[in-house]
């Protein structure tokens, strides 16, 4: 690993359940050698999560030409999901679910003010425009003991970072403030638990998803179900139904709806692998899944669109959805939605 790559992901991070690192500007080649050490790594946190940020998504090409020989098979995964990328967050689950990769997208300040994150490490992205605002959003997503690492540190900076309680050292800095810290801001971190045994019931949807998730981050799980086998109920509900919010303009509400999409959109090519039996994971009911984080933007057949300008020209649009025969249920018109037959083996 390179300098800065070493400085956030440094020898305390070894053997711990999750890290947190915060990028300040997306580069692609950093993210390759920071996940190339990480994975190669036998003492390395169990879950890696790296939140970075970047006034406009680079286009697939930029970020694969970023990627040396030996990492290849990482821009080829990254790549998968590098797609539907709309200002706003972004969440790619990569290395089975081990490397949570957010994406933010837009001005450096909102961004940094709408994290809910406190980072282990941090690296400052000397290009950006910083001010002691944008520093004072910084500092609310870090915690006391955080490392920062640079390639390039203003005049300015050497001046602001100490103002804003960053301690500076030869080749980094660290987060120890003078003062005491408060915040009115409530943040959602805890202390990552160390794996153990838990017991999960219910084998539906949620169910089966927790349990997914927790195994990822080494948990021995036990799930218990009145059922012989998963996904056999829904609740009192015919079908465990999977249904996205999709409204004419991008709001909060929506852009969640496409986070949950991109990492759901995965699951069914992994349950339906070969080698797996049973019945289909899931029927896809629209058109538009076959291109995982895109957005379907525009009006039904007939209908006067409202979108806006800005997002009917986004070129991580779609075309409205068209509903296509399914082998299972067929619902012309409807919005896109996912449906999973009970006794399928779907777990998110």
């Amino acid at each position: 690993m390179n300098a800065t790559a070493r400085t956030l992901l440094p020898p305390q991070a070894a053997g711990q359940p999750a890290w947190r690192v915060l990028d300040t500007g997306f580069d692609a080649a950093r993210l390759y050698t920071l996940w190339q050490g990480w994975r190669s790594d036998v003492q390395a946190p169990r879950v890696l999560h790296i939140v970075t940020l970047i006034a406009q998504a680079p286009d697939a090409r930029t970020v694969q030409a970023a990627a040396t020989a030996e990492q290849a098979a990482l821009a080829e995964e990254l790549l998968v999901q590098w797609t539907g990328l709309l200002p706003g967050m972004h969440r790619l689950s990569l290395a089975q679910g081990r490397l949570q990769l957010t994406l933010g997208i837009g001005e450096l300040q909102p961004l940094l003010r709408e994290l809910q994150f406190e980072a282990d490490t941090v690296c400052l992205d000397g290009p950006q425009p910083w001010d002691r605002y944008s520093l004072k959003a910084l500092a609310r997503c870090c915690r006391r003991g955080t490392q920062l690492a640079w390639d390039a540190l203003t005049p300015d900076l050497h001046k602001l970072l100490p103002e804003n309680g960053w301690v500076l050292e030869p080749d980094q800095a660290r987060y120890d403030p003078p003062w005491e810290l408060k915040t009115s801001r409530e943040t959602l971190r805890t202390e990552a638990a160390a794996p153990g045994s838990c017991v999960v019931v219910g084998a539906g949807l949620a169910g089966a998803s927790v349990a997914a998730a927790l195994a990822r981050r080494g948990w021995q799980v036990t799930v218990l179900d009145a059922a012989p086998e998963p996904a056999a109920g829904a609740s009192g509900l015919p079908a465990g139904l999977l249904v996205p919010h999709v409204s004419t303009d991008d709001s909060p509400r929506s852009r969640l709806s496409r986070a949950g999409l991109r990492l759901t959109f995965k699951r069914p090519a992994v349950c339906s692998s070969p080698g797996r039996t049973g019945p289909p994971a899931a029927c896809w009911n629209s058109a538009s899944m076959a291109t995982p984080g895109s957005l379907p933007i525009g009006p039904p057949p007939g209908k006067r669109s409202h979108v806006s300008p800005t997002l009917q020209t986004h070129p991580g649009a779609r075309a409205w959805p068209t509903c296509r025969p399914c082998g299972t249920r067929k619902r012309p018109g409807s919005n896109p939605h996912a449906w999973c037959r009970p006794g399928s083996s779907t777990v998110g």
